[in-house]
Order: structure tokens, then sequence, then C-alpha cells
């Protein structure tokens, strides 16, 4: 199984609209998250939230939002950018984190802040 947003991270995305089907959610109130199939949109409900992997919330920030995220190793670190995609402007540029999706999760978490 892929690496689930944080709670975070999930509540966040509802706030910005996000409204994909998903085999994991969270309740709100509670951080553990939840596996399920079939796949559902657990944002319909108020008590749930999509937990969505950290590849589908790429997916959606780039179609959606016009947002590119990537992570490149340094040694045994990790950095990630975020950019434009129909211009390629550099938005974010930092280093993140130990792993791959660590510095992934950092990059949407920062993503996030930057739709309107």
């Amino acid at each position: 199984m892929l690496p689930t947003v944080t709670y975070a991270q999930a509540v966040a995305l509802k706030e910005k609209g996000f409204d994909e089907k998903c085999e994991s959610f969270y309740q709100v109130g509670y951080e553990a998250v939840r596996h399920v199939l079939p796949t559902q949109n657990w944002n319909w409900f108020n008590d749930y939230l999509n937990a969505p992997d950290l590849y589908t919330v790429c997916d959606w920030l780039r179609d959606k939002h016009d947002l590119h995220l990537s992570v490149r190793a340094i040694g045994k670190w990790y950095d990630c950018m975020i950019q434009g995609t129909k211009d390629g402007e550099e938005l974010y540029d930092t280093g993140a984190g130990t792993t791959h999706d660590l510095a992934l999760s950092a990059a949407i978490t920062h993503a996030l802040t930057l739709i309107q």
C-alpha cells in the first residue's frame, strides 16, 4: 500500500476541494487512517476525510492546480521542488527530508498553501 497523506493534509485537501475516490480515509477527530474497498469519495460525508496516497495528490495538484511536485536525492537527503506546470516557474525549493516520501509529503503541505 502506498503512503497516505497526514491527517492535517487530509483536512486541507477537503478544504481545497479534493474529491477523488480513495481506499483510505480518516474519521474527523481521529488521526488513525483506515483502509477499505471499494474506493469512494469520503469527503462527501461530514465526519470523514479522504486519505489519498501521496502520488494521487501529486496528480491532482498537477491536473487541477497547475502545480508539479518533484523530489530529487542529494546524497542521503531529499530535496523537493514545486513548479507551475504551464510556465515552469519555480515556486518552492527546499531540503525536505531523509526519505523520498517525507520530502514529497513536505512538498504537498507547501503546495496546499499555494491554492486559493
